[in-house]
């Protein structure tokens, strides 16, 4: 799952921005953001894919809602972003 979530924001990047996301940028945006906040929201992230993997296997329908949950919450706040930079860099051509 978590490696589907990572292709996801590559392709949502490479749309936004027609350009692959390199590893420097995408330190660059770590930095931007804010290293700790990015650290915080990824482990909880991982956390939460982990506990719904768990829950899964005990109670099926509720960690499916779960997973579809935490992934759509992410997709949408990478889409988020993604927006906004894209939004932020044709001002900045216009300019």
């Amino acid at each position: 799952m978590t490696a589907a979530d990572i292709s996801m924001c590559l392709k949502v990047w490479r749309i936004y921005h027609k350009e692959d996301l390199s590893s420097k940028k995408l330190f660059s945006m770590l930095i931007d953001m804010g290293v700790v906040t990015v650290t915080a929201v990824g482990a909880a992230y991982v956390f939460s894919n982990l506990a719904s993997a768990v829950v899964s296997d005990v109670f099926w329908g509720v960690g499916s809602a779960l997973t579809t949950t935490v992934n759509g919450v992410f997709a949408a706040l990478w889409i988020s972003y993604c927006e906004q930079a894209y939004q932020q860099r044709d001002r900045l051509q216009e300019v």
